[in-house]
């Protein structure tokens, strides 16, 4: 069984056009839990920008009513829901969580703490107010693309970078060196 917070990514995601989904005349499915299966979707739309380009998202695992999308678009930016993404509002339109929309847009919730979001970007960004504001949190290189969360102490994270990977075991105010890895991101 997928948890509240899986459910309500999988309904968000049908919603966007995810490619995550299969779609068949039995309806939808959601192809990496393969167990979810949607008969019905509706758009969302309401308090989001008509055209949209490239969208990441996160469900809270501390609230799973409470939806994080980070949206390519004119007046793009910051979104939140708090009712599993029936309406949004934007919270930030702060250019520098959507530089390079193209290449990064990816957002990341703290698993206990539903006001924690982290946006990676050049620079690692998070906010402690539920998105409305951003502080650049000091990483060991540019171009960040992925990030884990321990799921049961949010101060241990993981952020793979254009360098390789680093580690965190006080949320992101120090991090491992990655001179000492042979790790790196491949470009393909």
């Amino acid at each position: 069984a997928l948890s509240a917070a899986s459910r309500r990514l999988a309904d968000f995601e049908e919603a966007v056009g995810s490619p995550l989904l299969e779609r068949s005349a039995q309806g939808v499915r959601l192809t990496p839990a393969g167990h979810v299966a949607m008969q019905h979707a509706t758009r969302l739309s309401q308090g989001l920008p008509k055209l949209m380009g490239k969208i990441g998202v996160a469900v809270s695992p501390a609230n799973p009513d409470r939806v994080f999308a980070i949206v390519e678009a004119e007046q793009g930016g910051l979104f939140r829901s708090d009712d599993a993404g029936r309406t949004w509002r934007r919270l930030s339109g702060d250019r520098l969580i959507q530089t390079r929309s193209w290449y990064y847009m990816k957002v990341f919730a703290d698993p206990k703490n539903a006001d924690v979001v982290w946006v990676l970007n050049a620079p690692v960004l998070r906010s402690i107010d539920g998105g409305a504001t951003f502080a650049t949190v000091p990483a060991t290189h540019g171009d960040n693309h992925a990030l884990w969360i321990d799921p049961t102490d949010p101060r241990r994270v993981i952020n793979g970078n254009d360098g390789g990977a680093s580690v965190s075991l006080d949320g992101g105010r120090s991090w491992s060196s990655q001179d000492n890895q042979p790790t790196a991101q491949f470009y393909h």
